[in-house]
């Protein structure tokens, strides 16, 4: 038994980067065939998916076949073999995401911290440094709340929260390096992936948040923050979705532009612009202290 993002998780798949939860079960994990008329048609390599709105199927050749249905479980039809790690990825990355969204929470892809005032959240593509940005912010002493899946309850005039995911960064080799890891002490997310698993084991958020800041990130030739309207905060939210196939369709599309105007309407949005290089790390996470009117933590790490 396990818990992420509020709910109670059941599962025949053992998630080692999950908490240990105590009882109920919101979602079933199970290994179980998956219906092969649902990928007979697969004409997307690597990957294919077929998506309506109570059920979800992602289809990864030789590594299997998952379908995520009505918010409450997902199945598991791993191919022979198939290196577990990958599976658990698969689970705990697209599945969990898209039962999140089928559940009713707007999904998206980004990594947040808690600072002073509530969760930050911080956006942008795949790539482009919101796990590198959450780590160093973690490693000056600001508690992590979620990392690549960031689920946010959006009620009727009440002000968004997040929901804490689960204890775990990935990041690349040379991040941690900068950071002051040894990567070699780390398990790689997968055989084939560089990338590693950093278990987070304290400075963890494990209770629903305030939403008070999101950053989209985004190049630029020297660091600046500047605010963005409302308007253009709704396109950025709807680009930073982590469930697009699913908020596109015709049943679903009103209520997630709504969950996004909700949410620039209640929560600043800001545009972080940065030049991609690790040797201005320190002094990103210091001008976004500043914007968000910290001290300067004196955490544990060389950042």
């Amino acid at each position: 038994m396990y818990v992420a993002y509020g709910l109670s998780i059941c599962s025949e798949v053992e998630l080692p980067e999950l908490l240990i939860g105590s009882s109920g079960s919101d979602i079933a994990i199970r290994c179980q065939a998956v219906d092969p008329s649902l990928v007979e048609k697969a004409e997307d390599p690597p990957g294919y998916v077929r998506v309506d709105p109570s059920s979800y199927c992602l289809h990864l050749p030789e590594i299997g076949t998952f379908l995520a249905r009505e918010g409450k479980e997902v199945l598991v039809d791993a191919a022979p073999g198939s290196d577990e790690r990958i599976i658990r990825l698969a689970i705990l990355g697209p599945m969990l995401g898209m039962l999140l969204a089928q559940r009713g929470f707007l999904v998206l892809h980004g990594s947040a911290i808690l600072g002073p005032d509530g969760a930050v959240v911080f956006l942008g593509p795949k790539g482009w440094g919101k796990s590198t940005i959450a780590a160093a912010l973690h490693l000056r002493g600001y508690p992590l709340v979620a990392d690549d899946v960031i689920a946010v309850e959006i009620g009727a005039g009440e002000y968004p929260r997040v929901l804490p995911g689960f204890p775990q960064l990935k990041l690349w080799p040379e991040v941690l390096s900068h950071l002051g890891e040894d990567p070699e002490t780390l398990p790689r997310l997968a055989a084939s992936m560089e990338k590693r698993s950093h278990a987070v084991k304290d400075g963890f958020a494990s209770t629903p948040l305030r939403l008070s800041r999101i950053y989209v990130l985004d190049a630029g030739s020297h660091l600046a923050i500047e605010p963005i309207p409302a308007a253009t905060g709704i396109l950025e939210l709807v680009r930073n979705t982590f469930t697009l196939r699913f908020v596109q369709l015709p049943e679903i599309r009103p209520r997630h532009f709504r969950q996004c105007a909700d949410l620039a309407a209640f929560v600043p949005l800001s545009r972080l612009r940065r030049p991609y290089s690790l040797l201005k790390l320190r002094e990103l996470v210091d001008l976004i202290e500043q914007d968000l009117g910290c001290d300067a933590k004196t955490g544990g790490g060389s950042l």
